[in-house]
């Protein structure tokens, strides 16, 4: 047993260490030329660490990656500058998403997370442009959170008729409930209090979500009222959600309808 809690310390201090090397020593010299080697994998990794390094001599390096020859490396480069956030990057990102083909929504996508990730409005524009002609795959609660960051209200007035359109696809739907709670937007209280009636479970919890993260007092009752809901996954949730809206009327509300979910024994998220 102590062998093992020693294997243990020495791998956390391992971590511990790494982190302190990347923060003391950058590493922009060492794998810089690794962008242009033919190992994949090494090219990869130098992407990778770059991106992450947040180092503005990078961005060349990495905007040049989106007109490789190999596919692979260029959607590599677009998740790179996505994380790397450079001002700079509208104008390769933009560049080439005219160029793309229209059967590739893959890419498509990434250069809509990267673009997301931009205080730009041009960004902004060509985002709010992909979304209402459906050219991008929306998902990913980080990309949900870029989009709220920007606090652009013409993302409710996109959002807002999608999450009460029926026919639309529910991971869409799910999606567009999961900005409006990120852009803290108040008008969205109500429409997403209606989707707490929703036949969809993940529709509802998606919208339960989001009145949590918004704290907005009108959803109390509903949320509540969430707890006697069909799935326990949503009653489970639904008591953090309450709790969130720090409201002391929160607590005698809760504790009437906690005998129906303290039964319970996993904390699962809808898939």
């Amino acid at each position: 047993m102590i062998r093992v809690l020693d294997g243990l310390a020495l791998v956390l201090a391992a971590l511990v260490v790494s982190d302190l090397l990347l923060w003391w020593w950058r590493p922009e010299e060492l794998f810089l030329p690794l962008l242009q080697v033919a190992d994949s994998e090494k090219r990869m990794l130098a992407i990778g660490i770059l991106s992450n390094s947040r180092d503005p001599r990078a961005f060349e390096p990495l905007a040049a990656l989106l007109k490789d020859t190999d596919k692979n490396v260029r959607k590599a480069g677009i998740v790179a500058l996505a994380n790397l956030r450079d001002p700079r990057a509208f104008d390769p990102l933009h560049s080439l998403l005219k160029d793309l083909k229209d059967e590739d929504p893959g890419t498509r996508s990434l250069i809509a997370l990267g673009l997301s990730g931009l205080r730009d409005p041009r960004a902004v524009e060509a985002l709010l442009g992909l979304l209402a002609k459906g050219e991008v795959r929306m998902g990913g609660d980080a990309f949900a959170q870029r989009i709220g960051r920007s606090g652009d209200p013409r993302f409710f007035d996109l959002f807002l008729p999608m999450i009460q359109d029926p026919k639309r696809d529910v991971r869409d739907r799910s999606f567009a409930i999961k900005a409006l709670g990120h852009l803290r937007d108040p008008r969205a209280v109500d429409p997403l209090i209606a989707m707490l009636k929703d036949a969809d479970g993940d529709i509802r919890y998606s919208a339960g979500e989001a009145l949590g993260r918004l704290r907005d007092p009108r959803a109390l009752g509903p949320l509540v009222a969430l707890l006697a809901d069909p799935i326990q996954t949503l009653r489970l949730n639904a008591k953090e959600w309450v709790a969130d809206l720090r409201d002391p009327g929160a607590t005698g509300a809760f504790l009437s309808s906690s005998a129906r979910v303290n039964g319970a024994n996993s904390f699962r998220r809808l898939p």
